[in-house]
Protein backbone atom coordinates (compact mmCIF):
# COMPACT_ATOMS: atom_id res chain seq x y z
CA UNK A 1 0.00 0.00 0.00
CA UNK A 2 2.68 2.08 0.89
CA UNK A 3 4.44 1.70 -2.18
CA UNK A 4 1.51 2.50 -4.33
CA UNK A 5 0.75 6.36 -2.54
CA UNK A 6 4.65 7.09 -2.99
CA UNK A 7 4.20 5.72 -6.73
CA UNK A 8 1.27 7.50 -7.79
CA UNK A 9 1.74 10.65 -5.82
CA UNK A 10 5.41 10.59 -7.42
CA UNK A 11 3.54 10.10 -10.84
CA UNK A 12 1.11 12.96 -10.45
CA UNK A 13 3.91 15.02 -9.05
CA UNK A 14 6.40 14.44 -11.97
CA UNK A 15 4.40 16.12 -14.43
CA UNK A 16 3.60 19.17 -12.89
CA UNK A 17 7.35 19.48 -12.34
CA UNK A 18 8.20 19.01 -15.40
CA UNK A 19 5.84 21.19 -16.80
CA UNK A 20 7.59 23.77 -14.34
CA UNK A 21 11.27 22.72 -15.46
CA UNK A 22 9.87 23.56 -19.14
CA UNK A 23 9.49 26.60 -18.67
CA UNK A 24 12.94 27.89 -18.12
CA UNK A 25 15.02 25.05 -18.70
CA UNK A 26 16.16 23.30 -21.85
CA UNK A 27 13.35 20.52 -23.21
CA UNK A 28 16.35 18.55 -22.19
CA UNK A 29 16.90 19.04 -19.00
CA UNK A 30 13.53 19.52 -18.48
CA UNK A 31 12.63 15.54 -17.82
CA UNK A 32 15.54 15.67 -15.52
CA UNK A 33 14.71 18.39 -13.37
CA UNK A 34 12.41 16.37 -11.02
CA UNK A 35 14.97 14.36 -10.26
CA UNK A 36 16.34 17.28 -8.29
CA UNK A 37 13.60 17.02 -5.73
CA UNK A 38 12.96 12.91 -5.79
CA UNK A 39 16.56 11.83 -6.15
CA UNK A 40 17.38 13.31 -1.84
CA UNK A 41 13.79 12.06 -1.39
CA UNK A 42 14.00 8.60 -2.73
CA UNK A 43 17.49 8.57 -0.47
CA UNK A 44 16.50 9.84 2.68
CA UNK A 45 13.73 7.38 2.30
CA UNK A 46 16.00 4.39 1.74
CA UNK A 47 18.24 5.53 3.88
CA UNK A 48 14.72 5.57 7.05
CA UNK A 49 13.97 2.61 6.16
CA UNK A 50 17.39 0.58 6.18
CA UNK A 51 17.71 1.70 9.73
CA UNK A 52 14.37 1.18 10.64
CA UNK A 53 15.00 -2.71 9.48
CA UNK A 54 17.95 -3.03 11.29
CA UNK A 55 16.66 -1.87 14.25
CA UNK A 56 18.42 1.29 14.25
CA UNK A 57 16.91 5.10 15.53
CA UNK A 58 16.71 7.13 12.48
CA UNK A 59 18.96 9.97 11.89
CA UNK A 60 17.40 13.40 12.11
CA UNK A 61 18.86 14.20 8.68
CA UNK A 62 17.22 11.85 6.98
CA UNK A 63 13.96 12.94 8.20
CA UNK A 64 14.63 16.45 7.62
CA UNK A 65 15.62 15.77 4.10
CA UNK A 66 12.01 13.98 3.54
CA UNK A 67 10.21 16.47 5.08
CA UNK A 68 12.24 19.51 3.36
CA UNK A 69 11.50 18.00 -0.06
CA UNK A 70 8.07 16.90 0.71
CA UNK A 71 6.99 20.46 1.30
CA UNK A 72 9.28 21.78 -1.28
CA UNK A 73 7.53 19.37 -4.17
CA UNK A 74 4.32 20.31 -2.32
CA UNK A 75 4.46 23.68 -2.62
CA UNK A 76 5.76 23.84 -6.36
CA UNK A 77 2.78 21.23 -6.86
CA UNK A 78 0.12 23.59 -5.35
CA UNK A 79 1.65 27.07 -6.50
CA UNK A 80 1.32 25.60 -10.53
CA UNK A 81 -2.20 24.46 -9.75
CA UNK A 82 -5.00 27.19 -11.76
CA UNK A 83 -7.90 27.62 -9.67
CA UNK A 84 -8.67 27.27 -5.75
CA UNK A 85 -7.74 26.53 -2.50
CA UNK A 86 -9.10 23.22 -3.30
CA UNK A 87 -7.54 22.71 -6.66
CA UNK A 88 -3.77 23.65 -4.69
CA UNK A 89 -4.71 21.16 -2.26
CA UNK A 90 -5.01 18.87 -4.24
CA UNK A 91 -2.03 18.93 -6.17
CA UNK A 92 -0.53 19.57 -3.00
CA UNK A 93 -1.68 16.56 -1.49
CA UNK A 94 0.69 13.74 -2.99
CA UNK A 95 3.96 14.37 -1.34
CA UNK A 96 2.61 14.85 2.14
CA UNK A 97 0.31 11.66 1.29
CA UNK A 98 3.81 9.80 0.56
CA UNK A 99 5.60 11.38 3.69
CA UNK A 100 2.81 10.30 5.69
CA UNK A 101 3.16 6.83 4.84
CA UNK A 102 6.68 6.17 5.29
CA UNK A 103 5.93 7.53 8.60
CA UNK A 104 3.94 4.95 9.20
CA UNK A 105 5.85 2.16 7.51
CA UNK A 106 8.46 2.86 9.94
CA UNK A 107 6.31 2.91 13.16
CA UNK A 108 5.31 -0.71 11.95
CA UNK A 109 8.47 -1.93 10.92
CA UNK A 110 10.21 -0.23 14.52
CA UNK A 111 7.37 -0.73 16.80
CA UNK A 112 8.08 -3.58 19.79
CA UNK A 113 5.61 -5.78 20.91
CA UNK A 114 5.66 -6.30 24.51
CA UNK A 115 4.26 -9.45 25.34
CA UNK A 116 2.03 -9.70 28.48
CA UNK A 117 3.08 -12.83 30.86
CA UNK A 118 0.63 -15.32 31.52
CA UNK A 119 -1.48 -15.32 34.67
CA UNK A 120 -0.92 -17.87 36.42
Amino acid sequence: MVMSVVSLGGLISYETLHVLGTSDLPQGVAHWWPLLIYGPWIVACLTILRSALHGRSTKGSSWTIMIFFSLINATLCAVNALGDAVTATVAGLPPIAALACLHQLVDQLTHKVTQIPNSQ
